[in-house]
């Protein structure tokens, strides 16, 4: 995760933790059902408002289990956006839910992407772009994630499977 002045902390194991393995010849961190880690800090520059962001993955998917937390923003209160993996469902953001036009194969290697590109000067909807493997997967309107500032990361957390590199 690229630090921001406003955006420091470290993740911290919580549960089960995830075990270190190496993939192709890289490390990797491997996920089972309850393990998951915690940013330790709070976000302050979070997903909130219309701006534009992404996250993408180097993932393997173990078991077909349906669509499995990834990556969460929320807080201890209240759900925020899930980006999910292993189903048909891609994400759970605030306002809707949007899918996988062809979800990510479990037992391969996926390099997977959600890029949001913001609402611009007028504050209009952006556009969510789904990717797999380089393809453009299915792309959806969005407009405004309002997540509170205090939402956490959770990467893991029912995910089962593989992550070879992570980063927003």
């Amino acid at each position: 995760w690229r630090k921001y002045a406003r955006t420091v902390g470290k993740f911290s194991a919580v549960e089960a933790k995830p075990r270190l393995l190496t993939a192709g010849g890289s490390t990797a961190i491997a996920f089972d059902p309850g393990s998951r880690l915690d940013w330790v800090q709070v976000t302050w520059d979070a997903l909130d408002g219309n701006r534009a962001w992404s996250v993408d993955a180097w993932v393997r998917l173990d078991v077909a289990a349906g669509a499995e937390p990834f990556v969460e923003w929320r807080t201890k209160d209240a759900a925020g956006a899930r980006l999910l993996l292993g189903g048909s469902r891609a994400c759970e953001l605030p306002g809707g839910s949007h899918d996988w036009q062809t979800p990510p194969r479990h037992g391969e290697w996926h390099h997977v992407a959600w890029v949001h590109s913001g609402g611009g000067a007028a504050d209009g909807p952006g556009t969510l772009a789904l990717y797999v493997d380089g393809r453009l997967d299915a792309t959806h309107a969005v407009k405004k994630l309002a997540l509170p500032p205090s939402a956490g990361i959770t990467v893991g957390g029912g995910f089962t499977g593989v992550v070879g590199r992570l980063r927003s």
